[in-house]
C-alpha cells in the first residue's frame, strides 16, 4: 500500500431532492401546483407526457390508448370506461369513486383537467394496462415499465465479486486531470432499505411474482443510479446499477477532474439532499475531496468532481457492461516530442527567396519548447536542438523507444506553382484524427493563410509512431506571400502558441 494510502469505498444511500433541481421543471402556465413530467416507457424517453399535481401523476386519454387501453365515455359522456382485455375501470370526471370490475371505492384521487383535456391519476389504471411506474420529481420524469414487455427489474441479486485486475495502462487515451463549485453536504449514512452495499456487485434482476402498484418502482430501477464510490491508490471505481457512458473533463484554477454520468441519477434520501461528499485522506498526495450530485435534470446527469491538490493525468475505462467506471490516475506529466523536419544535409523546402525550410521548423518547434517547458503537466521532447540530420525512421523509432504521448513534426510545404499558399495537417492512424483537427483549426487561425484541411498520408514519422502523431504542413515557402510570413518570428511565436493551445485542448488542460 503506496504512501500509507488506505482503501477508501463508500456505497450511496438514499439522496433526496433539493429545492434548486426542482425549480428546474418545466411548469404549465395554467396552474402553479402543475409541473409536465417527461415520460420514459420500459427505459425509452417517448415524446409523451404526463402532469403531476400534489405528487400524483396523471396521464391523459391518448396516452392511455398508446399503452394498450381503451377509453369511452358512457352515460351520456358523464362517466368514462378504461379498458383492455376483459378488464374495466369506470370513474366520472372530477369525482373520486373508482370502479374496478363492478367494485367500487373511494380513492384520494380524482380526475383533473390540464389544457382543456382530462387528465387520469396514473394510478388508477397501472394495474389495468400492466404496467408499473415510479414518479419522479427528482428528473421531472415519469417511468412506465409494461409487465408483459418484461421490460425492467425491481428486484436486485448480489454476489460478492470477484478480485479484479489491475487495469492496464492506456497511455493512447491518458488524460490530463487538471472541481466543480459548489458546497455539498456530508454523505448520508446508508438507508438500511438500501439493496445495495459496499462491495456488492449486481449480478441480476428480475420482476417479482405478481403485479400492480403494491410492488413499487425504485428510482435505481427507473435510470441507472449511482451506486458506489471507491478509491485505493491510484484507482478511483465508480459503480452505478446498470450500463452508463462515463465523460470526463478537467479544469484548472483550482484543478479538478469531472466524471458526468449522463441518463443516470441517485436515489432520492429523506433529508433534503441530492449531493455528497466522500472524504479522502488528508496524507493523499493529490487529492483532497469527492464530491457528487445531481446535476441536470434533462437530461438526467449525476456528476462526480474529484478536488485535485495539484494536476494530474488519468485514463478512463469502463468495464462490468458499462456498470463499472475505472479511473486510473498517472502521476507523471505528458510528453511530448518535438520534431523540427528535416536538418542538416537535408535542407527540406527551398523558398522563393533561397531560403531553408529546416531553418523555419527549428525556430517554430524551438518557440513550441520554450513555451512547453512553462506547463506543469506537459513535458517537451525535442528531437534535434541544432541542424543535425535523422532520418524519418530513426525519427519514429526514437518516439516509440522513448514511449511519448504525443508527437507533432513540423514542416513547410513546397509546390511548381508559386500561387499554390496554404496549410495542411496530416496524420494517419485513426487514434491521431482528434488531434490533427484540433492542431489544425488553430495553426491556420495563427497563421493567417489559407486552409488546405486535414489530410491523411503514410509518412514515415506519423505512420510508424504509435502514440497520436500529426505532421504539419505550416504554409507554401514557394509562395512568397507563405515565406514571408514563415520566416516573420512573430508569425512563428503565434503559430507555436497555437501549437502549444492545440496539446493543452486535446488534454483538456484549460484554465
Amino acid at each position: 500500500m503506496r504512501n500509507g494510502r488506505k482503501s477508501l469505498s463508500v456505497t450511496l444511500g438514499a439522496l433526496a431532492i433539493c429545492a434548486t433541481v426542482l425549480s428546474t421543471a418545466p411548469q404549465l402556465a395554467h396552474a402553479d401546483s402543475d409541473s409536465l413530467l417527461l415520460m420514459y416507457v420500459d427505459g425509452k424517453k417517448t415524446e409523451w407526457s404526463a402532469v403531476e399535481r400534489d405528487g400524483a401523476a396523471y396521464v391523459s386519454f391518448d396516452t392511455i390508448r398508446k399503452l394498450g387501453g381503451t377509453v369511452e365515455p358512457i352515460q351520456n359522456g358523464s362517466q368514462y370506461s378504461v379498458k383492455q382485455g376483459q378488464n374495466e375501470v369506470r370513474f366520472t370526471a372530477g369525482q373520486s369513486t373508482v370502479s374496478y370490475g363492478g367494485f367500487s371505492e373511494r380513492s384520494e384521487l380524482s380526475t383533473i383537467t390540464a389544457d382543456g383535456s382530462t387528465l387520469v391519476p396514473l394510478e388508477w389504471v397501472d394495474e389495468l394496462l400492466g404496467v408499473r411506474f415510479l414518479n419522479d420529481p427528482l428528473t421531472g420524469s415519469v417511468f412506465v415499465f409494461r409487465m408483459d414487455a418484461g421490460s425492467r427489474p425491481i428486484e436486485v441479486t448480489v454476489r460478492e465479486p470477484s478480485p479484479q485486475p489491475a487495469p492496464k495502462p492506456q497511455t493512447s487515451i491518458r488524460v490530463p486531470v487538471p472541481s466543480i463549485p459548489a458546497a455539498v453536504s456530508p454523505l448520508p449514512a446508508a438507508d438500511s432499505a438500501h439493496e445495495e452495499t459496499v462491495g456488492v456487485e449486481i449480478v441480476s434482476k428480475t420482476w417479482p411474482v405478481g403485479g400492480g402498484s403494491s410492488h413499487p418502482v425504485k428510482l435505481s430501477d427507473a435510470l441507472p443510479s449511482l451506486a458506489a464510490v471507491t478509491l485505493a491508490e491510484d484507482v478511483l471505481t465508480i459503480a452505478t446499477t446498470g450500463a452508463v457512458t462515463p465523460q470526463t473533463f478537467q479544469l484548472t484554477s483550482p484543478n479538478r477532474l469531472v466524471i458526468d454520468l449522463p441518463e443516470a441519477s441517485v436515489e432520492p434520501a429523506a433529508d433534503g439532499t441530492a449531493e455528497g461528499s466522500i472524504a479522502v485522506a488528508p496524507d493523499h498526495p493529490y487529492i483532497s475531496n469527492i464530491r457528487y450530485s445531481l446535476f441536470n435534470v434533462e437530461p438526467s446527469t449525476v456528476r462526480i468532481v474529484i478536488d485535485l491538490k495539484r494536476p494530474i493525468a488519468h485514463a478512463l475505462e469502463s468495464t462490468d457492461e458499462g456498470r463499472k467506471a475505472i479511473v486510473r490516475f498517472d502521476n507523471k506529466p505528458f510528453q511530448v516530442m518535438i520534431d523540427a523536419g528535416h536538418g542538416g544535409h537535408d535542407p527540406g523546402a527551398i523558398s522563393a527567396t533561397g531560403r531553408y525550410e529546416k531553418d523555419v521548423n527549428l525556430a517554430v518547434a524551438t518557440k513550441v519548447q520554450a513555451l512547453l517547458e512553462k506547463e506543469d503537466m506537459i513535458e517537451p521532447v525535442m528531437l534535434r536542438s541544432g541542424d543535425g540530420y535523422t532520418s524519418p525512421a530513426e525519427r519514429a523509432e526514437a518516439a516509440n523507444r522513448t514511449g511519448v504521448d504525443l508527437f507533432v513534426s513540423i514542416h513547410a510545404n513546397t509546390a511548381a506553382s508559386a500561387s499554390v499558399r496554404g496549410t495542411e495537417t496530416y496524420y494517419w492512424n485513426d487514434n491521431s484524427y482528434r488531434l490533427a483537427a484540433i492542431m489544425h483549426g488553430n495553426i491556420v487561425e495563427a497563421a493567417q493563410t489559407a486552409d488546405r484541411k486535414v489530410k491523411r498520408e503514410r509518412f514515415v514519422v506519423i505512420r510508424e509512431t504509435t502514440m497520436p502523431s500529426v505532421l504539419l504542413e505550416l504554409g507554401f515557402l514557394t509562395n512568397i506571400e507563405d515565406e514571408r510570413r514563415l520566416f516573420d518570428e512573430a508569425v512563428q511565436q503565434r503559430i507555436a502558441e497555437a501549437i502549444v493551445e492545440s496539446i493543452k485542448e486535446y488534454y483538456n488542460l484549460q484554465t
